[in-house]
């Protein structure tokens, strides 16, 4: 349910840390079921679970609502935006 979040930590080619975040659902016994697929085999992990109920608003601010980006693509009617020019870059010691 919904759009899953991965963030995976390796220190020297190792994964040692995988952060998910997503949305899913508690039952209506109370219990929420989670199968995590992980790349960690045959080792004991900390686990740790944050459970924070969405409300209508965080629903409604969680993704774009219908048709957002069709109706705002095209839609500034200020004066027109100008990047002004950047300057010249430092040149860097080479490595």
């Amino acid at each position: 349910m919904g759009t899953a979040l991965n963030i995976y930590v390796q220190i020297r080619g190792k994964e040692v840390m995988t952060t998910i975040k997503l949305r899913s659902h508690v039952n209506h016994d109370g219990i929420l079921r989670l199968q995590i697929p992980s790349s960690l085999q045959d080792m004991d992990v900390d686990v740790t679970i944050t459970l924070s109920a969405v409300t209508p608003e965080s629903k409604q601010n969680s993704v774009w609502s219908e048709g957002f980006f069709e109706e705002v693509i095209g839609g500034w009617q200020g004066e027109p935006l100008v990047r002004p020019a950047q300057g010249s870059y430092p040149t860097r010691d080479e490595l």
